[in-house]
């Protein structure tokens, strides 16, 4: 009957090991290096049904995720539009915690309204460390 009882005690602390393992495995969500999908620390709000969801909101720009088309989308609204574009781009990086050549990897689209830069709303851009050429337009 001893053997017994301690074979259940043995299983019963096995048990109790792996869910406290399993647990804390569950709960640490490493940040990844390149994934284009942000956490949900990073990104808190939900905008739509889209699940677009804000990644950061300043009077100069605006960064945003959007899930579904897995894509950033950076729109300046600071003049001139060059400064405006060098700041967002180096906060995008800060708050990723990505180098830049890492953040070439992704999908990140940058714009500018018609009313605040009208010459430089005619395009779309890339990141300005990625290459000099302009994104396509969709």
């Amino acid at each position: 009957m001893r053997k017994k009882e301690t074979l259940i005690f043995i299983l019963f602390f096995a048990l109790l090991l792996l869910a406290l393992w399993w647990g804390f495995n569950l709960s640490r969500q490493p940040k990844p290096i390149l994934s284009p999908s942000p956490t949900e620390e990073v990104f808190p709000k939900k905008i739509s049904d889209f699940q677009t969801q804000i990644y950061m909101k300043k009077r100069t720009y605006d960064i945003t995720y959007i899930p579904s088309l897995n894509e950033y989308a950076i729109v300046i609204y600071g003049i001139p539009f060059e400064p405006a574009r060098k700041e967002a781009e180096q906060a995008f990086l800060e708050k990723l915690g990505l180098l830049s050549t890492q953040a070439c990897g992704l999908r990140v689209t940058i714009s500018t309204p018609p009313f605040v830069n009208p010459e430089e709303s005619k395009q779309t851009y890339s990141l300005s460390f990625c290459g000099t050429s302009p994104a396509p337009n969709p």
